[in-house]
């Protein structure tokens, strides 16, 4: 293993994170990278390499990577406290629950009462929910005391920059309202 691998739960942000994934969890990390010599947050890469493939592309060494990772996990952990929590509205909730087909109309494959939402990163660095079966995904849970069957799960990762965080559903979208700090 080389020294810029990191073990699992050893650092927040790791190596074998997508570049989308880094700059999504830490918003200051575009100058960062380019005081690195990357150009992450505009290179169409981005949204399929990961860290370590984007230094690797651009002739970093482990320790050059190491560094990086070093400054990258702490500007993350300097950033403002958040409050641990996500509310769920319940506008928000049912939408979901319609989505999920508990009404007898079910759209997934999933086991019944088995399904949770995961708020997740896609590839284009945005916050999303991903039905997932419950277990799959370690996290908190959330859900709206008015709507108990739906559960959003949040990896404590992602709910150090989401917290506080309201997921609801307007003009028929759903919206992860992030308040500031």
């Amino acid at each position: 293993m080389s020294s810029s691998s990191s073990t699992p739960g050893s650092s927040l942000i790791q190596s074998n994170m997508p570049v989308t994934h880094v700059l999504a969890l830490v918003p200051d990390a575009q100058n960062l990278l380019r005081e690195y010599g990357l150009h992450c947050a505009t290179c169409a890469l981005s949204t399929v390499e990961t860290l370590e493939e984007g230094c690797r592309g651009h002739g970093m060494s482990d320790e050059d990577l190491g560094d990086l990772l070093v400054d990258l996990n702490e500007l993350f952990t300097d950033q403002p406290e958040r409050t641990q929590h996500v509310t769920l509205t319940k506008s928000g909730a049912e939408a979901l629950r319609a989505l999920l087909g508990q009404d007898g109309n079910r759209k997934q494959d999933l086991p019944a009462g088995r399904q949770v939402f995961a708020v997740t990163i896609d590839e284009r660095g945005s916050f999303c929910l991903e039905c997932v079966t419950q277990g799959s995904v370690d996290g908190k849970v959330f859900n709206c005391p008015s709507v108990p069957e739906v559960r959003v799960v949040v990896s404590p990762l992602i709910l150090r920059r989401i917290g506080g965080a309201v997921i609801d559903v307007r003009e028929g979208r759903f919206k992860l309202d992030i308040p500031p700090i």
